[in-house]
């Protein structure tokens, strides 16, 4: 008989069987009971109580300017933000944004990832530079999840129309220093970030879009 025990969702709060792989309420990857899940059913059918570990992260060799790489890309856009800007004055929507990328940013750091930038009222963030994980893909899907909630919440907690759209790309990039002179900074290139972007501007408000190549990371994860 399947177990009746249960446990909260670490990023919506609904209660869920305590050995759920994704949440059926907002629909989060829940990484580490997945590869427990994974690791028993394993063990199973290798009939040994001995079960594989989890993947470990892997520490890169140190970034060089120029070095091509495997990364995943987040962009998350914020939609209903023009219209924000018509209601409030300008200081206090500094202090409402300053809050916002705050949740945001602290969604990327939770799951291993990097914010590299912002653009307006959109975040990039990165995963694979400097410290490359086999589930950087999942970390990836959970950190975009776990934006849409705190984003909802926040808005809802400020009585404010807004809501996030994402995108998320896994592929080989150039990550080293660009700009000139005084304005240069590191950051990454290539079509995985353009790619990122495109789902982005493509999700509609509330939802993540990921690609093709991702999907298949993930797959092959589980």
């Amino acid at each position: 008989m399947e177990s009746m025990e249960t446990r909260e969702c670490p990023f919506c709060a609904e209660t869920i069987k305590a050995r759920a792989i994704k949440c059926k309420h907002c629909g989060s990857l829940l990484t580490e009971q997945a590869m427990a899940r994974l690791v028993d059913e394993l063990a199973r059918l290798k009939s040994t109580s001995r079960p594989e570990p989890a993947p470990p992260a892997v520490q890169a060799a140190a970034d060089s300017t120029g070095a091509a790489r495997l990364a995943t890309i987040l962009f998350a856009d914020m939609s209903g933000f023009t219209q924000a800007t018509r209601e409030h004055e300008p200081e206090e929507m500094r202090e409402i944004m300053n809050a916002l990328f705050s949740d945001l940013s602290g969604a990327v750091e939770k799951f291993g990832g990097r914010v590299d930038k912002y653009i307006g009222d959109c975040v990039m963030a990165v995963w694979g530079i400097g410290e490359t994980r086999t589930d950087d893909a999942i970390r990836a899907t959970n950190a975009a999840m776990s934006m849409l909630h705190r984003m909802k919440g926040r808005a809802e907690r400020l009585s404010l129309s807004l809501a996030l759209h994402v995108g998320v790309s896994t592929g080989r990039v150039v990550f080293g220093t660009v700009g000139a002179d005084r304005d240069a900074r590191e950051t990454v290139l290539g079509d995985a970030v353009n790619l990122a972007a495109r789902l982005c501007d493509k999700a509609p408000a509330g939802q993540v879009y990921v690609s093709e190549k991702m999907s298949a990371k993930i797959l092959e994860i589980f």
